[in-house]
């Protein structure tokens, strides 16, 4: 097992037997995290071999840079990301990667930016004004894949403009 006390990638983790073999020679007085490479490894081969879609790791579900690294090394290379700075976070650490822009509501201008620079074309709308303002981020969005959450009767997106997304035209066809 490999242990990190902050989330530094510079940083070689020691490696120790067994939890306790950790608490005994740390002594911890914050969180600390314990890797198991082996159990990384194993869970991504059987979840790879079990699912027959995409397979994405959440960024935004734990960062750091040794948990990216394992997820990475075990062979994910779809990354759900919610954020410009995910997406260059992950573009920069691992180039032959694909991210997907996976957050429905987001800061004006990074849709157009990670479509623009880092040649993003997957994207989350849950209402009609972030699809228009997708579409206008990315002129029109013709080679895009505009992923539609919608809401169903037990329930739906939680977001800030659930309130304007009742449909008022239908989705163009081609965008």
């Amino acid at each position: 097992m490999n242990v990190q006390s902050a989330p530094r990638a510079s940083q070689a983790l020691p490696h120790y037997p067994s939890f306790a073999s950790v608490i005994e020679a740390t002594r911890p007085t914050l969180p600390i995290y314990v890797l198991h490479p082996a159990r990384f490894r194993t869970a991504v081969a059987r979840f790879l071999e079990s699912f027959p879609g995409t397979t994405m790791y959440a960024v935004k579900a734990n960062p750091v840079a040794h948990v990216l690294d394992q997820i990475y090394e075990a062979g994910i290379r779809h990354f759900d990301t919610a954020s410009l700075a995910e997406i260059e976070l992950i573009r920069g650490r691992y180039p032959d990667s694909t991210c997907h822009f996976m957050a429905p509501v987001r800061i004006p201008g990074e849709a157009g930016a990670a479509w623009r620079q880092h040649g993003l074309t997957d994207f989350v709308v849950d209402c009609d004004p972030e699809l228009d303002k997708l579409l206008a981020e990315t002129e029109g969005g013709k080679d895009l894949r505009i992923f539609v959450r919608i809401a169903t009767p037990l329930g739906g997106p939680c977001s800030s403009c659930r309130a304007n997304s009742a449909p008022r035209r239908p989705m163009p066809h081609g965008s």
